[in-house]
């Protein structure tokens, strides 16, 4: 039997000792840590480097953009930097949110930045650490996700974006597209 294997970046400005609290468990999962970085920056340097490999990005709400240690518990320029800015120049690759801060200063920091709960939807795409229920949710939502960019389904809604979109309108349409198309893919590998 094939297990797949998920490699993971993850950025947390404690990531040092958090790689070691956590490792065994990703491991155990079958997630890989093959970068890490403390902030924003270190995060994109690592992300440029590794992209071909990277399957999933794990990052803290409370991390800097650049160096230097965090100050502020409510300092979220790191979350708001990879939202910002790599999720637009990596949108292939899923991110997940890790981390200590409250529910409600999370939500209150993005509360005008509505397409936040969008991209990060709690339980989700959204974790909260020192919960082992919660961290073994995250690790069944990224194998999920990678698996579900992964298949023909995804790739085919992909190149067709225009064509669902126009589908939505006719009933039962979007459905026959996709039946059609999935059996044009798989009769054509």
């Amino acid at each position: 039997m094939n297990t797949n294997v998920y490699n993971i970046v993850w950025a947390d400005d404690d990531i040092d000792a958090l790689e070691k609290r956590y490792e065994r468990r990703f491991n155990d999962n079958h997630l890989f840590i093959i970068g890490r970085a403390h902030n924003g920056e270190e995060l994109e340097r690592v992300l440029s480097e590794k992209i071909n490999y990277v399957d999933a990005v794990i990052i803290d709400a409370n991390f800097n953009e650049s160096e230097g240690s965090v100050d502020d518990e409510r300092d979220t320029s790191g979350l708001t930097f990879a939202r910002v800015h790599l999720l637009k120049k990596y949108p292939s690759i899923p991110y997940f949110l890790f981390t200590q801060r409250a529910d409600e200063l999370i939500k209150e920091k993005f509360r005008n930045t509505p397409k936040f709960l969008n991209e990060f939807p709690r339980h989700k795409r959204w974790f909260m650490k020192n919960d082992d229920d919660e961290l073994q949710e995250m690790f069944e939502s990224i194998v999920n996700e990678v698996n579900y960019r992964n298949s023909d389904q995804f790739r085919i809604r992909n190149n067709f974006k225009k064509e669902f979109a126009a589908a939505k309108l006719i009933a039962d349409a979007e459905r026959n597209l996709e039946k059609g198309l999935l059996y044009t893919y798989e009769d054509n590998s």
